[in-house]
């Protein structure tokens, strides 16, 4: 009779953990998703206004037909965001245009995470005319690479590619 009892102590505990962890890792994936679809809006909305400008701009302004320069003005219903960084993190980081520069023409940054400071927390190639979501650090480098092409609908195989 004990054993029994013991038994469905057990098999009620282990379903009690089942029901309090369950809706966290549900809560966490919700969450994921949420984030992603944020960051996947906020490009959409910079690629916009990068065609945009491309088309409005004079030739002298332009990088091979892209704006030098992703401006906060052309949005006047507040910057896209990348919910996974704070105000503090430089919004976009801009790619040397340089024609000898080491990075010019990349179609991701020479690192997908964010590891300084003064990392942008989207990318802009002003040559390519490529926007990219950064991922935060502090993930393990298969995460990071997983996050950051789910987010930017890529492949990329390292976090530096």
């Amino acid at each position: 009779m004990r054993t029994i009892t013991l038994l469905i102590l057990i098999m009620l505990g282990a379903v009690v953990a089942l029901v309090v962890v369950r809706p966290a890792s549900v809560e966490g994936a919700q969450d994921h998703h949420v984030a992603v679809a944020e960051v996947q809006a906020s490009l959409t909305s910079i690629r916009r206004h990068v065609l945009l400008h491309a088309t409005l701009a004079q030739d002298s302004h332009r990088v091979r037909g892209h704006p030098p320069r992703i401006e906060p003005e052309w949005f006047t219903n507040g910057l896209p965001r990348n919910p996974w960084f704070d105000d503090r993190q430089p919004w976009v980081e801009i790619a040397p245009a340089n024609p000898l520069a080491r990075d010019v023409g990349r179609i991701h940054p020479p690192c997908i995470v964010a590891l300084e400071p003064t990392d942008g927390t989207f990318w802009y190639d002003p040559v390519s005319g490529i926007i990219r979501a950064r991922v935060p650090a502090g993930l393990m480098d298969d995460e990071a690479i997983a996050l950051y092409n789910e987010a930017n609908d890529t492949d990329v195989t390292s976090v530096l590619p």
